[in-house]
């Protein structure tokens, strides 16, 4: 029976080790407060960007219906059905319409960077140093 051999896991550690610093920090100093109004400020902006999904959802499955359907009486006639499905497909359009413009006008606003100059700029005013007795 043969005993494995003995690794010297710190030498080995050591010897196949390179070290990378990155230290170089920017600290924004703040309060929860100025946090909060400035994500609630944002907040809008960053939820237009995806509002568009939803009416472009209901339009295009409304639509498809439309081409695809052959109506047939169920409690309403299919003249009816099929004004029902044009109603919807307008009103979906329209609402696509208005959260694309939406969307559109917030596309360099509510960014993670956005957020952070905002804070920043906030924060422009120098500190000062702390007095511990």
């Amino acid at each position: 029976m043969t005993t494995p051999s003995q690794i010297e896991i710190e030498k080995e550690f050591t010897q196949k080790l390179t070290i990378h610093k990155n230290l170089g920090q920017e600290v924004i100093l703040t309060t929860v407060d100025k946090v909060t109004l400035c994500l609630m400020k944002n907040r809008d902006n960053i939820t237009a960007k995806r509002e568009w999904l939803t009416p472009l959802s209901i339009f295009l499955a409304l639509l498809t219906t439309l081409v695809a359907a052959d109506f047939r009486k169920f409690i309403f006639e299919p003249n009816v059905w099929t004004a029902i499905y044009v109603i919807g497909a307008i009103v979906s359009f329209v609402w696509l319409c208005r959260a694309a413009y939406s969307a559109w006008l917030a596309r360099s606003t509510g960014t993670i960077t956005s957020i952070v100059n905002e804070l920043k700029a906030q924060a422009a005013q120098p500190a000062t140093e702390l007095v511990t007795n």
